[in-house]
């Protein structure tokens, strides 16, 4: 986690985060990635991004050195704040390939038991094998051919780590 401190600048007194625009809070947010704010602009004249703000972001290196680097970093990152706008960049908990720990809903659960079958109130170890995306959400089809793992039930049926799907089969 970031901290935030003022830092003295000559005889006045400035925070760091001064330069930028934005408030203190603001500025966390984003940092943290919890603001929903653009960190990048437009200009009028020549369509070219900058990272709004943070006019004096290329005066930071050396002459020459950086401002290349600075600019194609800009442009990519005005690429997705595009795309996240037009909702069509999504960002998932896994990839094809990873493993997902599945246990049984609260239901399924109570119904095993009942049924004489405690012995599959257990942890699956799955492999995410594909993601298909809808209106609704996404769902993920692991190897075996399961897909009931949607994205609704992320953190309440299944987990990244074992140890998280542990934790709430203990609690069921």
């Amino acid at each position: 986690m970031h901290e935030w401190r003022e830092k003295k600048y000559g005889e006045t007194n400035r925070t760091h985060w001064g330069r930028t625009g934005y408030s203190p809070d603001g500025l966390k947010e984003i940092v943290e990635g919890k603001g929903n704010m653009r960190l990048t602009k437009k200009r009028a004249d020549n369509g070219r991004y900058y990272l709004s703000g943070l006019v004096e972001v290329s005066n930071t290196y050396p002459k020459g050195y950086g401002r290349i680097q600075v600019g194609h970093a800009v442009e990519k990152l005005a690429e997705y704040e595009d795309l996240e706008e037009q909702g069509k960049l999504l960002k998932l908990p896994c990839a094809v390939g990873d493993t997902v720990y599945v246990i049984p809903s609260k239901t399924n659960y109570k119904l095993n038991i009942i049924n004489g079958h405690s012995e599959n109130n257990r942890v699956y170890e799955q492999i995410v094998n594909r993601i298909e995306i809808s209106i609704t959400g996404y769902l993920l089809v692991t190897c075996d051919g399961m897909e009931s793992v949607v994205d609704t039930f992320y953190k309440k049926t299944w987990f990244l780590t074992r140890e998280e799907a542990e934790a709430t089969l203990k609690e069921l």
